[in-house]
């Protein structure tokens, strides 16, 4: 099982992240690449080349990257070739609106596709209609989230979920 962790711009720009990250495996003896850090193209193109490093790093570790809220930032597409990412999850403002609006079909089609040819996982954020899993899965999303696939669970029902989807 993989668990995907939201990291803010200030957590990941401060002076000892990586070694927080480096500590915390050890300390628990998590499997890295079980752990998936969720960052926001704000967060990696605001200092893009010491950000790179630090993904790189992250990567050699075995920590899984993903870029949350794709296409509501600024980032280069040449700069997004030479990131070390694994995810591209596109930001629920486009998969809101792709029943009814065909630009925004056109768009999430477009990420979609650049993507699948940086041959990284696509993850659509806000599922919440049949319709609109059913278009996000024929244009090959992999992946989905919101309301439609899960609810969010307070805390203390988290572990008994857990057991459930394992089966035991």
């Amino acid at each position: 099982m993989r668990i995907a962790v939201n990291v803010s711009p200030i957590q990941f720009r401060s002076k000892d992240f990586l070694r927080c990250i480096e500590r915390l495996v050890d300390d628990t003896g998590i499997d890295p690449s079980s752990l998936e850090l969720e960052l926001t193209e704000g967060t990696i193109m605001k200092q893009v080349e010491e950000a790179a490093r630090t993904l790189d790093s992250l990567k050699e570790l075995g920590v899984g990257i993903s870029l949350d809220d794709f296409g509501t930032g600024y980032s280069s597409l040449s700069y997004l070739s030479m990131l070390p990412i694994d995810k591209i999850k596109v930001d629920r403002s486009f998969i809101r609106d792709i029943e009814r609006n065909a630009r925004s079909l056109a768009v999430t089609e477009t990420m979609i596709a650049l993507a699948k040819k940086l041959r990284v996982q696509v993850v659509a954020e806000g599922v919440e209609s049949p319709l609109a899993l059913e278009l996000l899965r024929e244009r090959g999303c992999d992946l989905g989230q919101g309301y439609l696939l899960g609810r969010p669970l307070p805390a203390p029902l988290v572990s008994g979920w857990l057991r459930n989807q394992a089966g035991g």
